[in-house]
């Protein structure tokens, strides 16, 4: 996959074959777009709480016909860890989280940094403007040096390490400056 991912990043910056060899380009997260949706979801419902989600840990949960999403955080400091879960646009009970890890039927679908949410979040609105269902997309979100990368390539491709897009569904990819997460640039992958 990462070899993919130097690849179409290669292609998308300016058509060129190879990245330089000391390239460091590091994947930090990967989440289905279906996944990415309903952590959105959540989160509004979390908006008032005026979280900063930077520390922690999203877990989407599936569970029978519903979708949960968990958020985890650790207190350096007090050693005391914060779980929020919200289903179906309501936030859960400290009971109803703790009966989730009592739940057989559970499976985790996705999980990811709050980090990556917020770059993910702000690749959202070019990816939007291409007219591209997030729903069809396996989005990656990587470092190198200054800059995230935001992919969405197609969630059933096939062949991974190939150079360019690799599936039938149009890659995308969003440059993103780490300071301040503003689009530096997008482009379909080729």
């Amino acid at each position: 996959m990462k070899e993919l991912l130097i690849w179409s990043l290669a292609a998308a910056i300016g058509g060129q074959n190879v990245m330089p060899s000391d390239a460091q380009l590091e994947v930090l997260d990967t989440v289905q777009g279906t996944s990415f949706s309903a952590i959105d979801s959540a989160v509004e419902v979390l908006k008032q709480r005026k979280l900063d989600l930077s520390n922690f840990r999203i877990t989407v949960v599936g569970e029978a016909k519903s979708v949960i999403v968990v958020f985890n955080v650790a207190g350096a400091e007090t050693g005391l860890q914060e779980q929020i879960a919200v289903s179906s646009g309501i936030q859960l009970s400290v009971a109803e989280i703790a009966n989730l890890s009592k739940t057989s039927g559970s499976k985790v679908l996705d999980t990811i940094h709050g980090r990556s949410y917020y770059a993910i979040a702000a690749a959202m609105a070019p990816f939007h403007k291409r007219g591209l269902d997030l729903a069809f997309y396996t989005i990656s979100v990587m470092r190198e040096g200054n800059s995230l990368y935001v992919s969405f390539v197609d969630k059933e491709a096939t062949q991974r390490k190939v150079r360019g897009n690799p599936g039938k569904r149009p890659g995308f990819e969003v440059e993103l400056a780490t300071h301040d997460l503003h689009v530096v640039r997008s482009s379909f992958i080729r």
